[in-house]
C-alpha cells in the first residue's frame, strides 16, 4: 500500500492511500513507492482512462515488462479501507529522460470499451442503419443490379427485423469474449429492415448509438474479483449497481484571510470545495431533436425544431409522416435532445399529426429552456472514492438555481504526492418538473 499526500479538507481526513495490481498480481511495495501519481477518469459515453506517473531511476521501470501494453491494471483508493476504483488495459508508455532531474515514465491505460473502437465493417458500400419499406425495396433493387454487374456484396453486419436491440448488443459482447449484462429491450422500435451496422461505423459507435436511442446506459468494466470484462446495457429506470449510496455535497465557503476553504459538514453532507456552472439553454436559438413513436408505422420518427425565445413561433423541419396516430390512452413518451443532453418526457396528450408534435414541443421549450444546467466541482475527503460517472448526487449551498441533483458524466480520481487525493466531477443538473402540460422523467443521460 502506498500513502501519498496529506488527504483532503477537514480535520477528519486521513492521508489517502492506494494499491494497484497488474494481471491480478499485487505489485511489490518498492515499485509502488515509485508511483508519483495515479489518476482514474470515469466517463459516460467514452472509455475510462487510467494514468500513472512513475519515477524511473536508472531505467528500473522502463527496462521491465511490468507496465508493458496489454497488461491489466486494477486500482484501489481510499482512507483506511480501500475502495475498488476500476480496471484498465495498458495501451502505451511514455518515458521521459530530462536534461536535469529524475527520469519518469507515464503509463496510459483504458477500459475495454477501447477495443470496440478499433473494429468496423469493411466495405465501400454506404447503407442507412434504418430504412423505410420504400427505401428497403430500393436497396433490394440496387443489390440485384450490383449482383448482375458482379459488384461486391455489402460486407457490413445486419440483423433481421425480429431481432431485439438487446440481442444485437449481446452478439457484440460475445464477439469480444465479454460477459453479457444486458437488459431486454423493447422489440417495437426495430425498423422494417432490421438492424444494420453501416460501413465504417465502429462497434463502439454502433452500440453507443443503440444506447443513446433508448436513453439507456452502456459501459464495459471488470469486477474486482474477476478476470474478464463485462459489457453492460442497462435501463436506467431499473438499475441498481451504478450506485448504492447517494451523497449530498455542501458548498459552505468561509473567509480565511484572503482565501476561501470548504467546511467539513459531517456525515450527512460532504464538502464541495469548488463549483462552476453553465446554463445549457439560454435566451438564444437552440436546435432541438424531437423523437416520437408513430404507432401507425411502428417506427420512431424524428423532427428537427429550432427554438428561439425571441420568436413567437419555431422553425419545424424533418417531417417524415404527417400522421402520428396514437393508440387509445392519455399520454405519449417523447425523447428530446439538444447538444449532448437527452431527455425522456411523458406528455399528457395524444399526438395525431406532426403539427401536434410541433405545438407540444414549442410549449415545452418555452416553459423549460431556462431549466437545464451543467456544472462541475472538486470534492475531497473520505467517501468520495465511491463516486463514478453515471451516478446522481446532490449539491447544496449554491442557491436555488444551482442547488439540486446532478447526473455525473465524468468523475476524475487523482492521488498525487503533491496534492493528496482529489476528485473532480462534471455533469448536468437533473430536472424534475411537473405542470399541467408536462412531466419530465429521466434527464441528462
Amino acid at each position: 500500500m502506498s500513502v501519498l499526500g496529506s488527504g483532503g479538507s477537514g480535520s477528519g481526513d486521513m492521508a489517502p492511500s492506494f494499491v494497484i495490481s497488474i494481471n491480478n498480481n499485487k505489485i511489490d511495495d518498492n515499485i509502488t513507492r515509485l508511483i508519483q501519481s495515479v489518476e482514474y477518469d470515469s466517463a459516460d459515453n467514452i472509455a475510462d482512462m487510467m494514468k500513472l506517473q512513475v519515477s524511473n531511476p536508472n531505467s528500473v521501470i522502463s527496462d521491465q515488462k511490468l507496465f508493458q501494453p496489454g497488461n491489466i491494471i486494477k486500482l484501489w483508493i481510499g482512507f483506511g479501507d480501500l475502495e475498488y476504483i476500476g480496471a484498465a488495459i495498458i495501451e502505451k508508455t511514455r518515458p521521459y529522460f530530462p536534461s536535469d532531474g529524475m527520469r519518469t515514465i507515464e503509463v496510459v491505460a483504458y477500459s475495454a470499451d477501447r477495443l470496440l473502437m478499433r473494429n468496423a465493417p469493411d466495405s465501400s458500400d454506404e447503407l442507412k442503419p434504418f430504412l423505410s419499406e420504400k427505401e428497403a425495396q430500393k436497396k433490394k433493387e440496387r443489390e440485384h443490379k450490383k449482383k448482375v454487374r458482379g459488384a461486391p456484396a455489402f460486407k457490413g453486419k445486419s440483423w433481421g427485423e425480429d431481432t431485439f436491440y438487446s440481442d444485437v448488443v449481446a452478439d457484440k459482447a460475445e464477439e469480444y469474449s465479454f460477459g453479457v449484462d444486458v437488459d431486454e429491450t423493447p422489440n417495437n422500435i426495430i425498423g422494417p429492415a432490421g438492424i444494420i451496422q453501416k460501413v465504417g461505423m465502429t462497434d463502439y459507435t454502433f452500440v453507443a448509438g443503440i444506447a443513446n436511442e433508448l436513453i439507456w446506459l452502456f459501459w464495459v468494466d471488470m469486477e474486482e474479483d474477476e478476470t474478464y470484462w463485462t459489457l453492460h446495457l442497462k435501463d436506467p429506470d431499473f438499475i441498481s449497481e451504478i450506485q448504492d449510496r447517494k451523497y449530498t455535497f455542501r458548498y459552505d465557503s468561509i473567509t480565511d484571510g484572503e482565501s476561501e476553504v470548504g467546511k467539513w459538514s459531517g456525515s450527512s453532507a460532504t464538502t464541495l470545495l469548488s463549483f462552476e456552472g453553465e446554463q445549457l439553454m439560454g435566451e438564444g436559438p437552440t436546435n432541438l431533436s424531437v423523437q416520437v413513436k408513430n404507432y401507425k408505422t411502428g417506427n420512431l420518427e424524428t423532427f428537427g425544431i429550432v427554438g428561439d425565445p425571441a420568436e413567437s413561433s419555431m422553425e419545424f423541419t424533418g417531417i417524415v409522416d404527417d400522421s402520428i396516430e396514437q393508440p387509445p390512452g392519455d399520454s405519449s413518451e417523447v425523447s428530446l435532445s439538444f447538444g449532448n443532453v437527452a431527455v425522456k418526457v411523458i406528455a399528457d396528450r395524444q399526438f395525431q399529426t406532426a403539427a401536434h408534435v410541433k405545438e407540444w414541443a414549442e410549449k415545452w421549450y418555452q416553459e423549460h429552456h431556462r431549466d437545464y444546467f451543467s456544472g462541475g466541482g472538486t470534492v475531497r475527503g473520505p467517501g468520495v472514492e465511491t463516486l463514478r460517472a453515471m451516478q446522481v448526487h446532490g449539491m447544496e449551498g449554491l442557491g436555488v438555481m444551482w442547488s439540486g441533483d446532478y447526473y455525473f458524466t465524468n468523475v476524475n480520481h487523482k492521488v498525487s504526492s503533491q496534492d493528496g487525493y482529489e476528485v473532480r466531477w462534471s455533469g448536468r443538473k437533473v430536472v424534475k418538473t411537473s405542470s399541467s402540460e408536462f412531466t419530465v422523467g429521466i434527464s441528462n443521460l
